[in-house]
């Protein structure tokens, strides 16, 4: 049968893409589907009720919170991302007054889901900058929406994964104010590849089967 696989549209899924256009899933005898997904806290629902199976470059703060809230039980199939130098950017307009994280205290900042990995990265980074997180208001705002809400002035930054940080860059000229892949968060695992736990007992062959592949395709 097909495995329905959801997709966020960032570079931390990349992985299920190139296992795709490599035949990847066919060597080992299955069919993927891919449905692109907004926000990884949006597919929990299809997830449990098994419209999907697996979801890709799914952010670890969201399903350690659905876990520990016995929403789901939960399995990691394979790791999809760790932070590394500008893996999220914290992005101004290029006249922003906003020149240094202390310039931050009292401003909006817009991330893709509240108290999730970008806020909860990003308040590590201010802190050892000498910056008050609790100053810093948080605005939810989807990644693809980003642009729109920083050129019409509803937050005064954005902090953002790529490729929207590229895009950001090259439609607004925007200038980056903080690496969110820095210091203290580099290297920290951000994202993986996540199933149910009913899915590995039904399913073991086919759940072993999906870990080769990823495994396989982070590697190229």
């Amino acid at each position: 049968t097909t495995i329905t696989v959801a997709s966020l549209p960032l570079l931390d899924a990349a992985g299920v893409h190139i296992a795709v256009t490599r035949k990847l899933f066919e060597a080992e005898g299955l069919q993927v589907k891919i449905q692109p997904v907004a926000q990884s806290i949006a597919a929990l629902p299809a997830l449990k009720n098994g419209q999907l199976d697996v979801i890709a470059g799914a952010n670890y703060v969201t399903f350690l919170q659905a876990q520990q809230q016995g929403t789901l039980k939960l399995k990691i199939l394979a790791d999809a991302a760790a932070a590394a130098p500008k893996f999220f950017q914290l992005l101004v307009l290029p006249d922003s007054p906003i020149k240094t994280p202390k310039d931050l205290e009292g401003k909006t900042v817009a991330v893709n889901i509240l108290n999730n990995i970008q806020s909860l990265t990003l308040n590590q980074i201010l802190k050892a900058d000498g910056v008050d997180p609790s100053k810093v208001k948080y605005r939810a705002v989807s990644f693809p929406l980003m642009d729109k809400a920083l050129a019409n002035h509803d937050v005064d930054a954005v902090h953002t994964g790529e490729p929207f940080g590229t895009v950001i860059q090259g439609k607004l000229k925007a200038r980056m104010v903080i690496d969110g892949g820095g210091a203290p968060v580099t290297s920290l695992p951000v994202s993986g590849y996540v199933t149910t736990e009913d899915f590995v007992t039904k399913y073991p062959n086919t759940a072993a089967a999906l870990q080769r592949v990823l495994l396989k395709a982070q590697q190229l």
